[in-house]
């Protein structure tokens, strides 16, 4: 995924739904860490947010609940994937997660359980 949110272009997300954190991608990631703990993870499911500590971020609606350094804020988003009053901290994070809002929607629907 392209973003201008870091200052490589292309970042990585992680898919919580598809991932059953076996370590593989650990194992074959040709960048440093651990993909599956160490990069955003996008989450479809609220059960999954809350059981989890990895930085990240769950769409419901309008609402997007953030996850970052071990904090977590719920934030306002339009239908145009646009944040008011983000706090300073987030600003990369909620570029990356308008980018994925607004160019890959498919990824943020619920999936069955």
């Amino acid at each position: 995924m392209r973003s201008q949110a870091s200052q490589n272009r292309f970042q990585t997300l992680h898919l919580d739904a598809y991932c059953n954190e076996c370590g593989n991608c650990a194992q074959f990631c040709p960048w440093n860490g651990k993909p599956y703990k160490d990069k955003i993870t996008v989450f479809s499911l609220a059960q999954d947010f809350d059981n989890s500590s990895n930085p990240g971020f769950l769409v419901e609606d309008c609402r997007v609940r953030v996850r970052l350094n071990n904090q977590s804020w719920v934030l306002n988003i339009d239908s145009k994937g646009q944040f008011n009053n983000v706090p300073p901290e987030l600003n990369d994070m909620c570029r990356i997660i308008s980018h994925v809002h607004q160019h890959h929607h498919y990824l943020l629907g619920r999936v069955e359980v």
